[in-house]
């Protein structure tokens, strides 16, 4: 397996997905989400961030509020974020 030249690494993501379980999920709890990436984009004037859902669904519509700041937000628009790449 090799990171630097890719090397085997499709074949240990696979492994990775078959053998381990996927983790306990609760649709129905309060909406539980952890940012990790934003950025800003001048064309639609607005922050896009990157999230992953521990808790809870949001919907496009949806307010949201920020624990640390208070602030609240307005979902715009969802989707699925794919790590997998097709060698």
């Amino acid at each position: 397996i090799s990171a630097k030249n890719g090397t085997n690494c499709g074949k240990l993501l696979e492994q990775i997905v078959e053998q381990l379980p996927p983790p306990n999920y609760s649709r129905t709890g309060l909406l539980r989400l952890f940012v990790f990436d934003s950025v800003f984009s001048s064309s639609i004037n607005s922050t896009i961030i990157n999230v992953a859902v521990t808790d809870g669904i949001v919907r496009a519509g949806d307010k949201i509020a920020s624990k640390l700041s208070g602030k609240t937000y307005t979902v715009l628009e969802t989707g699925i974020f794919n790590t997998f790449y097709s060698t």
